[in-house]
């Protein structure tokens, strides 16, 4: 945890923890419904959701790429 020296805000970047949260049981839940159509092909089914998850956690990389906030430490008094 990284602390802003002037203002000692605690300082998060990047994506929030919770797209990526959200992303990976999106494609978990498309692999499971891909499996009722390539019954017999597993590999096939894990590629569709590596690519799906791969494409969408890039963009949201991308897209908070550079976002950085700030979050006042609450004193314990």
């Amino acid at each position: 945890m990284r602390t802003c020296p002037g203002c000692e805000a605690v300082v998060t970047y990047g994506t929030p923890l919770v797209l990526i949260i959200v992303t990976l049981v999106a494609t978990a839940w498309l692999g499971f419904h891909a499996h009722r159509f390539f019954y017999d092909s597993r590999p096939v089914v894990l590629l569709l959701a590596g690519i799906a998850a791969g494409g969408v956690l890039s963009l949201l990389y991308e897209a908070f790429d550079e976002r950085v906030v700030f979050r006042k430490k609450r004193r314990p008094w």
